[in-house]
């Protein structure tokens, strides 16, 4: 049981926002002044960048961490025009590789899917627009990747509907097939888009260079929180880095609330008798819930590195989400 309850805190989280700071005009010849660092793409027509994106899954205890599955993918950044207003972009997948993690099942299945789904998506492109500062503005064909994004969804389940492990969910009362029919179509869009947006997150924000520290206590909108924040700007080639990290305390009877209110939508009375019985006596401690943001920067405003990561944690145990990204060639 208790498990379970990690699973389902891990699912029931609530993610942070971390980036709001004020835009500023690349027009302005101090773009880079001493206590500030603007994010700015000083792009060019035909700049080529090809990145791999590096997706895995950890299992957390109090003394082991254990990868349960991941998935790189390798896209290719190129800009098709260049105005006074602004960028035209192409965003292409080129290759996906499943990565062995052992005896996982869940990285199994991923594997299986990635050999069998990363085909029909290789080639895919996605035109978008940014302003003059790098901020991403319009996706112009969502429509067609939409359509394709519902169609391989639908093979996906289809696929995973036949596994053993997913079968036997019913014996607790869980059937997917029932809630995979809310799975929104833009939901599927965002998973295409995830890393194009986080390349280009901050691109028209404004940080101070520095280390920062703010604390938020608990009130009625949001869980008592710290923000560490700490930028730097190497002098000697002009790049510079921005780090993030947002650290949230849920009290114990919101997870309860949060956990019990999903144990209960599964309709067993079993599983929900179990929850009420063990939950008080397993879960001793407030959850965390710890969100990280790191992306490096070239002078011409082109990340370079960037990792997004997700944390939730009970007494010492629960799950992690990660995403690094790094630049694999460039040509500008």
């Amino acid at each position: 049981m208790r498990n379970i309850l990690i699973v389902l805190v891990c699912f029931a989280a609530i993610s942070v926002s971390i980036c709001v700071y004020g835009r500023t005009s690349p027009q302005d010849d101090s773009w880079r002044q001493d206590s500030t660092v603007n994010v700015i793409g000083w792009f060019n027509k035909h700049d080529t960048l090809v990145y791999w994106i590096n997706e895995s899954n950890w299992q957390l205890s109090p003394t082991d961490t254990v990868k349960t599955s991941g998935v790189s993918t390798k896209v290719r950044l190129t800009v098709v025009d260049s105005t006074a207003n602004g960028y035209k972009m192409d965003y292409t997948f080129l290759e996906f590789r499943g990565d062995s993690v052992g005896d996982s099942g869940i990285g199994n299945f991923q594997n299986r899917l990635v050999d069998k789904l990363g085909r029909r998506i290789i080639g895919t492109t996605i035109n978008f627009e940014t302003d003059e500062l790098g901020a991403i503005t319009k996706f112009n064909n969502l429509g067609k990747i939409k359509r394709q994004a519902k169609s391989l969804f639908k093979e996906a389940m289809k696929e995973l509907m036949g596994t053993p492990e997913i079968a036997g969910l019913k014996d607790f009362g869980l059937d997917l097939s029932e809630l995979v029919k809310d799975v929104d179509s833009d939901e599927l869009v965002d998973g295409y888009l995830e890393e194009l947006k986080l390349l280009f997150l901050c691109h028209g924000l404004t940080y101070g260079i520095g280390e920062f520290h703010s604390h938020v206590d608990a009130n009625e909108t949001v869980y008592e929180n710290d923000t560490y924040t700490t930028v730097r700007f190497d002098p000697s080639d002009d790049t510079y880095s921005i780090t993030t990290d947002v650290i949230n305390i849920i009290p114990r009877d919101v997870l309860k609330d949060m956990v019990g209110g999903i144990v209960e939508s599964m309709n067993s009375d079993s599983i929900t008798q179990s929850f009420r019985q063990e939950f008080d006596s397993q879960v001793r401690e407030e959850g965390v819930y710890e969100s990280y943001f790191s992306s490096d920067y070239l002078a011409h405003g082109w990340p370079y590195r960037v990792v997004k990561q997700s944390t939730t944690t009970i007494d010492g145990r629960g799950k992690s989400k990660q995403t690094y990204i790094y630049l694999d060639y460039i040509n500008y």
